[in-house]
């Protein structure tokens, strides 16, 4: 089945250009200032001689160095209650966003670009989610459908192997950070998720197929929303019920930063708020139906859900609830015959 392709609307790049620009600003130019940069964790390569004396003969001493940098910063983050209540909630969210990714780039027919989607999350390790999301779904709008969102249908073992792919490439190892203490260990495999979704989302779906070609999409895409809830439901509730204020999880910006910690917790908030707002955007952008008043009645359905189920869930089960159960914008439930 082929995709009709057609100019995208120019708004639509506009508005994720912008978002990436004005991520990378407030990313790189604030939460993350050179003060941070600067913190002796960071330089002449301490991180390697303590608290984490590990490196890995396989890597180049420049590499080594690199996943230092990164790991130390991540592990910053475990400093502060505040800080690990916001990192939890960023990585359940980090399940739909993957799931949802890698069932979308999978429809049939898409461009070469729209299906490197965890090509850009690969990318985002370095440059940060808020960032590269909004330049993926620039791509995804060059090269949307006629219809919007596309009727280009997900095949069966692509939205099991998407589902499967998400829970083992991203929620096994994201627990493992979380069981281990945050080590610098598991900080490390975990950096790689992306290949790994790639290398099990390619794998699985010839392996699926013989199985479940012959039934549809709809079941792995519910099941998507299902667990998108289920795993963003308790951190939601923890903030909300926690002891922790709110405003000192997702505003650490009213006092003066004291380390790295403190900078750490900023670029953390920062990439879970843009990379929210870049997937809500696209949901409401390609399946909040035509007109401004739909778009609009779709964004407060969206913020609705986040209020009761936190952002992961809602982004699960609008993007389930929407492919499934409402044709007209977009069910890709095919069976094969």
């Amino acid at each position: 089945m082929s995709v009709h392709v057609h100019s995208a609307k120019p708004s639509h790049i506009v508005f994720f250009l912008a978002l990436a620009a004005v991520s990378t600003f407030f990313i790189h130019g604030i939460a993350f200032r050179q003060k941070a940069i600067s913190d002796p964790a960071l330089q002449d390569a301490r991180c390697l001689r303590g608290p984490f004396p590990v490196t890995y003969d396989f890597l180049s001493p420049a590499l080594n160095n690199l996943l230092c940098y990164i790991c130390t910063t991540f592990k910053a983050v475990s400093f502060k209650p505040e800080s690990l209540l916001g990192a939890d909630g960023f990585a359940r969210w980090g399940f739909a966003c993957a799931a949802i990714l890698g069932a979308e780039s999978a429809r049939t027919g898409q461009p070469w670009i729209v299906r490197r989607a965890n090509w850009f999350l690969l990318a985002a390790q370095l440059v940060t989610g808020a960032v590269m999301l909004p330049l993926y779904f620039v791509a995804t709008s060059i090269y949307a459908s006629k219809h919007n969102p596309p009727k280009a249908p997900i095949l069966a073992e692509r939205a099991w192997a998407a589902l499967f792919a998400a829970l083992g490439g991203f929620v096994l190892p994201s627990y493992f950070v979380q069981a281990s203490g945050w080590s610098y260990q598991t900080l490390a495999i975990w950096q790689l998720f992306p290949i790994y979704l790639s290398v099990l989302q390619t794998v699985l779906a010839p392996l699926l197929a013989p199985f479940v070609r012959r039934t549809g999409s709809s079941v792995p895409i519910i099941l998507i929303g299902l667990i998108g809830v289920a795993l963003s439901c308790p951190a939601h509730f923890a903030m909300l019920t926690g002891d922790i204020p709110l405003q000192k999880i997702f505003w650490p910006f009213w006092e003066n930063a004291e380390g790295l910690p403190d900078e750490a917790h900023r670029f953390f908030i920062w990439d879970f708020a843009g990379c929210v707002i870049a997937l809500s955007s696209y949901l409401v952008l390609a399946y909040g139906g035509h007109g401004t008043g739909s778009k609009i009645g779709s964004l407060v359905v969206l913020a609705i859900l986040t209020a009761l189920v936190g952002p992961g869930g809602a982004a699960a089960v609008f993007w389930s609830g929407t492919v499934v159960f409402a044709p007209e914008t977009g069910k890709v439930d095919e069976k094969l015959e």
